[in-house]
């Protein structure tokens, strides 16, 4: 499925597969981040994320997930342009930072609880 249908997809493997929503772990950017922060959650709302909206909208907000911020504050483009356009240099370094924080911040999750992942990789907006 495209991204903004996202739902269609996961609600097909909860399904097929018997998955508990707590064991599903959906990992995305977010543009109300900033660049290169993560923040992981238990489950909440999608937020601004038109994929999230959707798997949210097929199987509820009750399973985890970690956000990689990319910020798009100030950059004077649209949402989607920016989402969609090229990164510069300087940005495409910060935002493999917050990639490895999100594989390591998954780790974690599996390997120690949710909870020790999230006293470790969730920092305060600045």
């Amino acid at each position: 499925t495209y991204m903004n249908n996202s739902g269609q997809a996961v609600a097909s493997l909860v399904s097929y597969y018997k998955i508990p929503h707590e064991n599903i772990y959906v990992i995305h950017d977010d543009i109300d981040l900033p660049l290169s922060m993560i923040r992981i959650r238990k489950k909440g709302g999608p937020g601004t994320h038109n994929g999230m909206k959707s798997i949210v909208q097929q199987i509820g907000e009750n399973f985890p997930r970690i956000r990689i911020g990319i910020d798009s504050t100030g950059k004077g483009r649209a949402d989607v342009d920016f989402v969609l356009g090229n990164w510069k240099k300087s940005e495409q370094k910060n935002l493999q930072e917050g990639l490895s924080k999100a594989e390591n911040a998954l780790g974690k999750v599996l390997n120690e609880g949710i909870d020790k992942a999230m006293d470790q990789y969730n920092e305060k907006k600045t």
